[in-house]
């Protein structure tokens, strides 16, 4: 629903549709309370539409803070996964190489540090070019 159809309800008092959102109901109430106060008479039509914008400001950071959040925890959940993956494929390995790389890859994941095993693959690679040379 958008905010506009949210308040038309409220105007009206009718009832929100069912399971909707918190931020939506918190907005359909704070609409059903303005109203009130400007049907009886206890805030005049200017404060009213000062306090409609502020409510929908609000309104807006709030949905907006909550998708941020929403956002954050869907990847939070995804490197858990991604992690746990890595733990079960450093279990089965008996190479010494892929347990270090794969632990490096879960560090990187879990640090939030995309770099981390690219950096550590050098090290792999410089050394590799040091035993050669030797």
């Amino acid at each position: 629903m958008t905010p506009k159809d949210i308040e038309i309800l409220a105007h009206d008092n009718r009832p929100m549709p069912e399971f909707s959102a918190f931020s939506d109901v918190c907005l359909y109430q704070a609409f059903a309370n303005l109203y009130n106060r400007l049907n009886l008479k206890k805030i005049v039509r200017d404060q009213a539409k000062t306090e409609k914008k502020r409510i929908l400001k609000t309104y807006a950071e709030t949905k907006s803070e909550y998708e941020r959040y929403r956002s954050a925890n869907k990847e939070y959940r995804e490197n858990i996964r991604k992690a746990g993956t890595l733990l079960s494929d450093i279990e089965k390995t008996q190479d010494i190489r892929e347990i270090a790389l794969k632990s490096c890859e879960c560090i990187g994941i879990m640090t939030d540090d995309a770099d981390f095993l690219k950096r550590q693959m050098k090290k792999f690679v410089e050394d590799k070019r040091d035993k050669i040379r030797r």
